[in-house]
This record gives C-alpha cells, sequence and structure tokens, in this order.
C-alpha cells in the first residue's frame, strides 16, 4: 500500500550533466510545503534529442551525487532502455502510486509550447498535474485547455491530476551543452554545477575532459 501524502513532482531529463540551473528550480519546486518528493528522473534516450554525451551509469551517478531525503533519483526511464514518453513514466507512475496521489510534472516554458506535439498527448491530462516554469527568453502560449489552471499549489493537491500551475521563477540561464562545450574547450565550469559533480567529471574525463597544464 502506498502511504505517500502531499504532491510527488518528477522531474525528467538527459541531466548530461546535471547542473545549478536545474538543481535551483528543484529545491524551490521541494521547498514548498505541498510537495512531498521531487523524483529526478534521467532518460536513457530523448525522443526529441540527439544521443547523450555521456553514458546512463555516468548521469545517474551524478544525480546520486545531490540526492537526498526528499529529492530522489528514479531509475524507471534508465531501465526502460529506449525512448522515453512522458505518457508511459506518467503511467508507470499511476500504478506504482495508486490512482489517488497527485502527480505534477515540472517542466519549462519552452518544453510545454510542444506538450500537444507529445507522445499520446490527450491522455497526459488524465494521469498527472503540470507546473511550468518560466525560461529565459521563451514566451508562453498557454492555449491548452484540456488543463485547468490553478494559482496555488494547495489547489493542485486536491486533485491528482488535471492542473496546471505557471511559476513566473525563471531557471538560471544555464544549460548543459554550455558546460560541455566549456569542458571541451579547457575552461572550467566549476561555479555552474556542484562541486562534487564537477569532482567526478574530472575523475571519470567526461565531456573531453582534459588537463589543463
Amino acid at each position: 500500500m502506498n502511504n505517500q501524502t502531499g504532491i510527488v513532482a518528477i522531474y525528467g531529463g538527459a541531466f548530461d550533466p546535471i547542473h545549478l540551473g536545474h538543481i535551483k528550480i528543484a529545491l524551490q519546486v521541494l521547498a514548498q510545503p505541498e510537495i512531498s518528493q521531487l523524483r529526478l528522473l534521467p532518460c536513457y534516450a530523448h525522443p526529441n534529442k540527439s544521443a547523450m554525451h555521456s553514458s546512463a551509469t555516468h548521469r545517474y551517478n551524478m544525480l546520486q551525487l545531490i540526492a537526498g531525503d526528499s529529492l530522489i533519483v528514479d531509475r524507471c526511464e534508465l531501465e526502460r532502455a529506449d525512448n522515453c514518453y512522458t505518457a508511459d513514466t506518467a503511467t508507470y507512475l499511476r500504478k506504482a502510486l495508486g490512482n489517488d496521489l497527485p502527480i505534477a510534472m515540472l517542466l519549462g516554458a519552452d518544453a510545454y509550447n510542444e506538450i500537444n506535439d507529445w507522445y499520446k498527448a490527450t491522455e497526459l491530462p488524465s494521469l498527472l498535474h503540470l507546473i511550468v516554469v518560466a525560461r529565459p527568453g521563451v514566451k508562453l502560449y498557454d492555449s491548452k485547455s484540456a488543463w485547468q489552471r490553478v494559482q496555488t499549489l494547495q489547489e493542485m493537491s486536491h486533485r491528482s491530476a488535471g492542473n496546471i500551475l505557471f511559476m513566473s521563477e525563471p531557471f538560471i540561464n544555464i544549460s548543459s551543452s554550455q558546460i560541455r562545450l566549456m569542458i571541451a574547450q579547457g575552461i572550467q565550469p566549476r561555479y555552474l554545477l556542484p562541486a562534487v559533480v564537477w569532482s567526478y567529471i574530472k575523475k571519470n574525463r567526461l565531456y573531453h575532459y582534459r588537463e589543463v597544464s
């Protein structure tokens, strides 16, 4: 039996590597009293992106370095070892957590603008809520009538799925691709990601890392 209470937030992505932009928004959401836990869901493969730049094992290990009691890493998409579709993951989580527990997916405004084109998009409002976070330079198109808009997480906590909440606090303007490029160029991105993650990248020589004399 599932004894979880409160909203379970899920935050999926490549996390290739995870950086302070990811962590800031995760902790900001997790700090809200209505959120009981936040699950980071690293994908095995992304249907809308090119190949990953580090292995699933390395990406999982880097996430584990920053995980805690309420910030956990969920391997469900890695174990699927295939393209990761939100509808399939949401269906899996519903079976695991039950039909009554509120589940909210955290995503950026750019991803939200394309959500109508996602695989089995029409099934998503019956499976989970959305928490949409502003991204620098991205205009938000709010035309998804299938989602019922709420103003607070408290309102969202009364239903298991179907609500949408817009958060005005933007992501820090950092990208994993920016970090990978810096590493390949011999520039240290140590202030853009946690020290333990940077140490892991150096130790395992990820993203074409090389010692700079």
